[in-house]
């Protein structure tokens, strides 16, 4: 065990709070942009869709689990690691997924039917691959609250959710107006969240800086390479691919976040692993959309 795992990050039961309130009105806001024609869409086209959450609900935690069980990380980068491969899809990758010329509403939906699932399948897919983990001797001993974590998921993510679609279905007009600079402000404020956190305990995080990189880097990578290469072998089109690469490397870092400070007492490693992926995977994903605007689609990629 290193220094590091016997670090903890603590904010007070007012910054918890905003943490809190962030996400859930994040998610209130991306509930808005929920439409019809999506779900249409994916009835003609399901394949990519399967593909898709095959790639986040099933690639990721194995690789997650193959990382820490092969290579041995320090437990609470291990538990950071296998906390982040269970969240959903970040909101982001939308806005890189057009970038990257990528097929958008694939990306908008996946975000979406992820999200809307890890009310149940985060909390589970954390407590099955720690429980794995554990099993192959790469963690200690470890209780995960998979009920308390059920119910904290249930209200800032599915409760918001299903008040946003309440909400748009009474006035569809006022959700319009106002679902762009909602989740510009929740985001902003999560943002805040993470980047006050991460200063006012920045000896911390220059201290474990070195240690994360690698850890973060390796599994992203992975993430990125294996959610296009799956579109690859089920022969979707090229935008497909690219929106399954962008959708995989991209997870709500901030719901992981939510979960450490509420379970695990703001255990250092694992809450600077869920910060440093939210920095990181929006970095890698930017420069990677940004190499793909530059690459037009092959007309037979596009319409295959």
């Amino acid at each position: 065990m290193t220094s590091l795992d016997n670090a903890h990050i603590h904010f007070s039961a007012g910054s918890l709070w905003v943490l809190n309130i962030a996400l859930a009105f994040l998610m209130f806001a991306v509930s808005l942009f929920i439409e019809r024609e999506q779900v249409a869409d994916l009835r003609r086209n399901p394949r990519a869709l399967a593909v898709g959450l095959l790639a986040q609900w099933l690639y990721m935690p194995v690789m997650a689990v193959l990382l820490v069980v092969w290579l041995r990380p320090p437990p609470g980068l291990a538990l950071g690691m296998l906390l982040v491969a269970a969240c959903p899809g970040g909101n982001v990758s939308n806005y890189l997924s057009m970038t990257a010329r990528a097929n958008v509403v694939l990306a908008i939906s996946l975000v979406t039917i992820s999200t809307i699932a890890a009310a149940l399948a985060t909390p589970g897919l954390f407590a099955l691959t720690a429980k794995i983990a554990l099993s192959a001797e790469a963690l200690p001993a470890l209780q995960v609250d998979f009920f308390g974590m059920l119910r904290s998921v249930f209200l800032v993510v599915a409760a918001p959710l299903l008040l946003g679609a309440l909400f748009k279905s009474r006035a569809p007009a006022l959700a319009l107006r106002i679902r762009k600079p909602l989740r510009t402000a929740a985001g902003l404020l999560l943002l805040t969240f993470i980047a006050g956190g991460l200063a006012d305990n920045f000896g911390l995080f220059l201290q474990a800086i070195g240690q994360l990189f690698g850890w973060v880097f390796l599994l992203n990578t992975l993430a990125i390479i294996g959610g296009y290469a799956l579109g690859a072998l089920f022969r979707l089109p090229e935008a497909d691919r690219r929106a399954l690469a962008i959708e995989t490397g991209i997870h709500n870092s901030g719901l992981g976040l939510v979960l450490i400070f509420n379970f695990f007492d703001g255990a250092g490693p694992m809450a600077l692993i869920a910060a440093w992926w939210g920095v990181w995977d929006i970095t890698s994903g930017a420069v990677l959309a940004a190499v793909w605007s530059r690459r037009p689609l092959l007309a037979a990629s596009a319409t295959n």
